[in-house]
C-alpha cells in the first residue's frame, strides 16, 4: 500500500485537535470532523477529474447516501426522502466549514436507526401470524428503482411480501417453516441490534463513501479498521479464500477473486455471487444477509487447512432462490500458485499453445514475473506450435509494467499503453526490448473479466495489427489507475494533527489509453471475434457501475505496423457464428441468456409456492453431493474449444 501525504502539504490547514476529544454514539466530535474535511479536499483537489464539492455534487451526494443506507427501498418512508433531498445543498457548505458539523448525517442515519426498529417490529408481528404461501401476488426482489413506501402501511404490505418470499426460498429448500421463521426473527434482531451499536467512525464510513463514489466506483473511505482489513488483502497476508467483497444492498457480493487464491483454484465461486450464509466446516451455516462487511469477512476467515462452507445466489441463477453451497478450505495465497500456466492442444493436425495468464504478478524478491514465465514458456517450453493462444479471461489485472514486458514479447520497439495523470500530462510507456520472443499467428482470448492490465495487452496486439483479439462482446472496461493513501499521515503533514487514526483513502488519480488514443474505460477493448459468454446479460463492466468514468480519447501514438486482422477477421466470425449456432453449450447459453433478460425486465417472482416449485422443476438439477455441497465442474470449455477452430480458420486465412 502506498502510505504518502507528501502531495497534500498545500491543503487548507485544520485547527489542530489538542486532546482528539472521541464521540459519543454516533454523534462526531472534532475528529471526525477533521477527518471529512481532509477527505472532502483531497477529492476535490487530488481526483482525476478534480471536481468541485459543490451543490450538483452534494445532490448526488445525498442520493449515494440514502442509496447506501436503503438500496432496495424498504426502510425510509418517501416523506424521509423528500425531506432530505430538500437538504441536499447544505452538506457541500458544511464539509467546507473549519469543523464540519456533519449533523445532517448524522439527523439521516438516526432516522434510519428508527425506521429499521420499526420494520422489525412490522417484520416480528407479521411472523407471528400464519404465512399465505397460495396467494397469486408477485413480490418485487430488485427495489432499487422503486418508490419507496408512502407511509408505515405500504412498508408493512412490502415486508410481508418479502417475509413470504423467505419462506418460499426456504421451501424450496426443504426447510422446515418453524426454522425459516427462527432464522428470520434472528436476521432482523441482529440487523436492529448492529444498526443501534452503530459508531460516529461507522456512519462517517458511510458518509465520506458516499461522497467518494459520486466520483467514480473505484474511489472510496476506508475507517480505520476497514484500512487494516484493506492492508492484509494487499500484502496477500490474508489466510482465507483470496476473494474481495462488497456490500451492495442486503447482500455480500464477489467483486473479484485473487489469482492463485483458494476460491480462484476451486472454480466455484464467481464475480458477481451473492453470499447469503456462511458455515465453519459442516457446522450449522449462519445466515449474513444484512450483515456488516467486516463480521462476513471475520467469518470467512479463520485458519490455513480449515473449511469454509459460503452459500450463494450464483451470479448467473435466473431465479433468486437457486442456490449452490460452495467448500473452500483456506489457505494463503502464494505467488506461485499464480503461474503462467501452458497447455498443448490439437486439432486437425495443427498444434496450439494456449497459455493461461491468470494475473500480471510481480515478484520483486524473487524476480519471478509473469513476463518473464510467459518468455520462458515461447523460448524453451512449448516447443514448435502453430499458434498461440494467450488466455486473459479470468484476469483482472497486476503490475502495468508487467503488460508491456509481456506486449513486448510479440513486438518490436514500440509504445504500449498511455497514461494520463490527472492534471493533464500523458506519458507513454514503451517496449524497449526489439526481441522477439515469438513471431507465429497470435489469439488473446478475453472475457468480462479481462480487466485492466489485460486491457492494455489486448489493446495493443489490436492496434499493431499482431493478433486477433477473440472472446466476449469487449472486455471489462477499467482503465483507470488508484492510489492508497493514509489520512492520519496527510492530516499530521498538513495540520499537525497526530496520533489519531483516520483510515485510508483510495483515490483514482490516472487513466489508461491506447496507442490509438481510445481510453480503455467503459468500452474496454471491443472482440475481432465475438464468442457467446456464460456471463453475456450480467451487468459485471465497468460501465454497469454507477458514477463510472466515462470513455473519451486523446491523440493517438505513431507505432510501427505489424501487420493487419481486418481484412479476414468478418469471415472468421462467419464461420464461428454457423457453428455456434449448431453448438448444444453454446444453446443453452443462448435459453439462459433469454431468461435472465426476462427475470431482469419483470425484477418480479411469483408468491406462490407451487408455482415456483413448477418453475423450479424445469431447471435442471444442480450437480450436488449429498451434503447439497456443489461439486466441482468437469474441464468442459466450449469457449475455448471454439477459439481453437477460429485460430484454425485464421491459419487457413493466412495461407
Amino acid at each position: 500500500m502506498i502510505r504518502t501525504a507528501a502531495v497534500f502539504l498545500a491543503l487548507t490547514s485544520c485547527s489542530a485537535l489538542a486532546e482528539h476529544p472521541t464521540s459519543t454514539g454516533i454523534q462526531p466530535g472534532e475528529t471526525e470532523a477533521a477527518v471529512a474535511r481532509t477527505v472532502g479536499q483531497m477529492l476535490s483537489t487530488y481526483h482525476y477529474n478534480r471536481r468541485a464539492i459543490d451543490d450538483e455534487v452534494a445532490v448526488e451526494w445525498m442520493d449515494a447516501y440514502i442509496e447506501a443506507l436503503d438500496f432496495n427501498r424498504m426502510f425510509f418512508l418517501q416523506s424521509d426522502v423528500d425531506e432530505f433531498r430538500g437538504q441536499a445543498r447544505t452538506i457541500d457548505d458544511d464539509l467546507a466549514k473549519a469543523t464540519p458539523t456533519l449533523s445532517l448525517a448524522t439527523k439521516i442515519y438516526e432516522r434510519y436507526q428508527q425506521r429499521v426498529s420499526e420494520r422489525v417490529a412490522q417484520a416480528n408481528a407479521i411472523l407471528d401470524a400464519p404465512i399465505d404461501l397460495a396467494n397469486d401476488e408477485s413480490y418485487v426482489f430488485d427495489r432499487s428503482e422503486a418508490p419507496w413506501p408512502a407511509n408505515d402501511a405500504e412498508a408493512a404490505e412490502l415486508w410481508r411480501q418479502r417475509i413470504e418470499e423467505q419462506f418460499i426460498l426456504g421451501a424450496l429448500a426443504k426447510k422446515p417453516e418453524d426454522d425459516t421463521r427462527d432464522m428470520l426473527r434472528k436476521r432482523y434482531h441482529r440487523l436492529e441490534t448492529d444498526i443501534k451499536a452503530s459508531e460516529s467512525m461507522d456512519v462517517l464510513e458511510r458518509y465520506l463513501s458516499a461522497l467518494t463514489h459520486v466520483y467514480d466506483p473505484h474511489t472510496t473511505y476506508f475507517k480505520p479498521a476497514s484500512a487494516d482489513n484493506f492492508d492484509i488483502e494487499m500484502a496477500n497476508s490474508l489466510e482465507g479464500i483470496g476473494a474481495s467483497l462488497r456490500t451492495i444492498g442486503e447482500h455480500t457480493v464477489v467483486m473479484d477473486l485473487i489469482a492463485g487464491g483458494p476460491a480462484e483454484k476451486g472454480g466455484l465461486l464467481k464475480p458477481n455471487d451473492k453470499i447469503i450464509a456462511v458455515a465453519q466446516g459442516k457446522e450449522e451455516p449462519v445466515d449474513v444477509i444484512d450483515l456488516p462487511i467486516d463480521r462476513v469477512v471475520k467469518l470467512i476467515r479463520g485458519k490455513k487447512g480449515t473449511e469454509v462452507r459460503l452459500t450463494v445466489i450464483p451470479a448467473d441463477a435466473a431465479d433468486p432462490s437457486a442456490t449452490s453451497i460452495i467448500p473452500i478450505v483456506r489457505d494463503k495465497v502464494v505467488l506461485a500458485d499464480s503461474d503462467a500456466e501452458l497447455k498443448i492442444r490439437e486439432i486437425d493436425g495443427k498444434r496450439f499453445a494456449v497459455i493461461e495468464i491468470p494475473s500480471f504478478y510481480l515478484d520483486p524478491y524473487s524476480k519471478r514475473s509473469a513476463s518473464r514465465d510467459l518468455e520462458r514458456i515461447l523460448t524453451q517450453e512449448m516447443g514448435e506450435v502453430d499458434g498461440v493462444i494467450l488466455d486473459l479471461r479470468e484476469n483482472g489485472g497486476g503490475a502495468l509494467t508487467e503488460a508491456v514486458d509481456m506486449t513486448g514479447l510479440f513486438i518490436k520497439r514500440g509504445p504500449v499503453v498511455q497514461i494520463r495523470e490527472q492534471g493533464g500530462d500523458i506519458e507513454a510507456m514503451d517496449d524497449e526490448d526489439p526481441t522477439v520472443a515469438y513471431d507465429g499467428p497470435l489469439m488473446v482470448l478475453v472475457s468480462p473479466f479481462s480487466a485492466s492490465a489485460s486491457e492494455i495487452v489486448a489493446g495493443a496486439i489490436q492496434d499493431y495489427g499482431r493478433g486477433i483479439i477473440v472472446g466476449s462482446e469487449r472486455t471489462h472496461g477499467k482503465g483507470s489507475v488508484q492510489t492508497v493513501i493514509d489520512v492520519s499521515e496527510v492530516m499530521s503533514r498538513m495540520a499537525r494533527i497526530r496520533g489519531i487514526q483516520a483510515g485510508a483513502l483510495k483515490l483514482t488519480t490516472q487513466k489508461f489509453y491506447r496507442v490509438n488514443g481510445a481510453s480503455t474505460q467503459v468500452k474496454g477493448v471491443q472482440s475481432d471475434v465475438i464468442i457467446p459468454s456464460p456471463w453475456d446479460g450480467l451487468d459485471v463492466y465497468e460501465g454497469d457501475l454507477d458514477h463510472a468514468l466515462p470513455w473519451d480519447e486523446i491523440e493517438g501514438v505513431s507505432h510501427p505496423a505489424w501487420g493487419t486482422t481486418r481484412s479476414v477477421t468478418k469471415a472468421l466470425q462467419a464461420k464461428s457464428t454457423e457453428r455456434v449456432a449448431k453448438h448444444p453449450d453454446f444453446q443453452k447459453m443462448a435459453e439462459d441468456l433469454v431468461e435472465r433478460e426476462k427475470r431482469k425486465a419483470e425484477k418480479t417472482v411469483s408468491l406462490n409456492l407451487e408455482t415456483r416449485r413448477a418453475e423450479r422443476a424445469l431447471e435442471p438439477e444442480p450437480d450436488e453431493d449429498e451434503d447439497g455441497v456443489e461439486k466441482k465442474k468437469d474441464a468442459k470449455d466450449p469457449v475455448l474449444d471454439e477459439a481453437l477452430l477460429v485460430m484454425r480458420d485464421y491459419l487457413v486465412s493466412q495461407g
